[in-house]
């Protein structure tokens, strides 16, 4: 199946447990993967597709302008979302807080969705999908 993909957004939030994640804004960085039902390949039309440019500015207002105790809300949030304005087939995230204790790089989470009867089903996701 078809998809595109977004890699490395960089986003400024307001996310976590801990009150210094509540009061000051921190970095995620953002993958996702959007899989595609459409006639993009023959067309050559952006509207039998899904414009990446859209997605980016959706993702960055819904992250930038709300507060979310857990990175697994807001990665649920953001599948609503993109599910409910987008219409994907299916969708796979990452989502990491950038450089959140010193002795690791990322710490986040992996959340794959597929649509299915009308709603979107959770899935297994494998460590390293996106990587």
């Amino acid at each position: 199946m078809d998809s595109i993909f977004i890699e490395g957004l960089r986003v400024e939030a307001r996310v976590g447990v801990y009150e210094r994640e509540r009061v000051a804004p921190q970095t995620l960085m953002i993958d996702l993967q959007l899989g595609l039902e459409s006639e993009a390949g023959r067309s050559d039309e952006l509207a039998t597709t899904i414009d990446y440019a859209r997605v980016i500015d959706r993702v960055k207002a819904e992250v930038e302008g709300q507060y979310f105790c857990l990175l697994e809300r807001l990665g649920g949030h953001l599948v609503e979302m993109l599910f409910a304005e987008f219409g994907p087939a299916w969708v796979r995230m990452k989502i990491a807080k950038v450089g959140v204790r010193a002795e690791v790089k990322n710490v986040g989470i992996l959340l794959e969705r597929q649509r299915g009867n009308g709603k979107a089903e959770a899935q297994e996701s494998a460590i390293g999908k996106l990587e």
